[in-house]
């Protein structure tokens, strides 16, 4: 379902929570160290949110040094204003949308931020969704197109 860019290391990954002070999950640190982010195969894998109506498809998951647009760190820095502490953006949707990882003490999981207010149920002051409380059960989740 998802074809992973390659690995990474440990050291890169404490490298990316230093400099984005977030201190990432055991899933999602296992996720990277083997696979590094990665893009759905041939299929259309979705998601769903409650608040939004209709399943999502999910584009890419981000990882660590990749070339430009598949990187964790240049997301951060391109959205590093609106994003609060210990929140990432680590992945995208079809067409659009942002998956976020929280870890904050009463936000941790995972989160679908329609950023560009494409769905009907999105404004600007309510476009963060909970998608899972782990970054292991968002995975567990994922179906072919519903």
């Amino acid at each position: 379902m998802i074809r992973g860019f390659g690995k990474t290391s440990i050291l890169d990954i404490k490298e990316i929570e230093e400099g984005l002070k977030i201190a990432l999950p055991k899933d999602y640190t296992e996720f990277l160290l083997e696979n590094n982010g990665g893009v759905i195969d041939n299929d259309i894998v979705c998601f769903k949110v409650k608040g939004i109506d209709e399943p999502i498809a999910l584009d890419v998951l981000y990882g660590i040094n990749l070339k430009s647009g598949l990187n964790i760190k240049e997301w951060y820095n391109e959205f590093e204003e609106d994003l609060l502490e210990e929140m990432i953006i680590i992945g995208h949707a079809l067409g659009s949308g942002l998956i976020l990882l929280i870890n904050q003490e009463d936000w941790k999981g995972i989160y679908f931020w329609d950023n560009t207010l494409d769905f009907e149920s999105s404004s600007e002051e309510d476009c963060l969704y909970k998608i899972s409380d782990s970054f292991s059960e968002f995975i567990d989740q994922l179906q072919l197109d519903f």
